[in-house]
């Protein structure tokens, strides 16, 4: 049986439940679509960028540490030695949760992260020597240690933080490539299924009942002639 037999509403409601197909297919594509670029932002924001911000702060505070060690050895009281020892602790207190940061956060080994906090736990056996010189007053071999052992063991520290910083910039590219490649494959399949959508209707004359037909009667609509 030809479909142009059919009737008119079978043939409507073809049309329309193959368009809702067409529909459905586009919006569920891009539903997956979107939930992957979703996943790659969240990784991102999860991942590398709390690591990368966490661990740039502590350089940042290895770093005043490092000052402020130099304030212990250059002292001239015994109060000023400790103000710049409170200073330290404090500053060694907030290294130790940004380690914990980025312990839980970070998508390498965490290993990695263990010698880290061991390096810069084993720092302080350098700065009590240090500190035990100072409230001796033996200044000079105290402001030595710093200069050179100390300075030695912090540029050895922040090293191995650069390597964080630069494996945390990997992988933000990583999932930034990802998020790109879903947002193309998202306008690739809108653009397939708008296509074959726009070819649907430009063909979709087989819907519609013919205007002529071979068994019409030919109809003549001339006026009639009055004698």
């Amino acid at each position: 049986m030809s479909l142009f037999s059919k009737k008119i509403g079978y043939r409507l409601g073809l049309g329309f439940g193959l368009l809702i197909v067409f529909i459905i297919i586009d919006s569920g594509l891009g539903l997956l679509n979107l939930k992957s670029v979703t996943t790659q932002t969240s990784n991102i924001y999860n991942h590398p960028f709390t690591v990368s911000t966490a661990i740039l702060r502590v350089d940042g505070n290895i770093i005043r540490m490092h000052r402020s060690m130099k304030d212990v050895a250059l002292a001239r009281d015994k109060r000023s030695i400790e103000v710049a020892i409170q200073s330290v602790n404090e500053l060694e207190k907030r290294v130790f949760d940004d380690l914990d940061i980025v312990h839980e956060r970070f998508l390498g080994d965490k290993k990695r992260v263990d010698k880290l906090r061991v390096e810069f736990s084993n720092w302080k056996l350098v700065r009590d020597e240090v500190i035990a010189l100072m409230r001796r007053g033996e200044r000079e071999k105290a402001a030595e240690i710093t200069k050179n052992k100390g300075a030695k063991y912090v540029q050895k520290l922040i090293e191995h933080v650069e390597e964080f910083v630069s494996f945390a910039k990997n992988k933000a590219d990583s999932f930034y490539e990802n998020a790109q490649k879903s947002q193309k494959s998202a306008l690739l399949n809108s653009t397939i299924i708008t296509s074959w959508d726009g070819v649907f209707r430009s063909n979709s004359g087989f819907l519609e009942p013919p205007l002529y037909s071979p068994t019409h009667q030919k109809i003549d609509v001339r006026y009639p002639r009055y004698n």
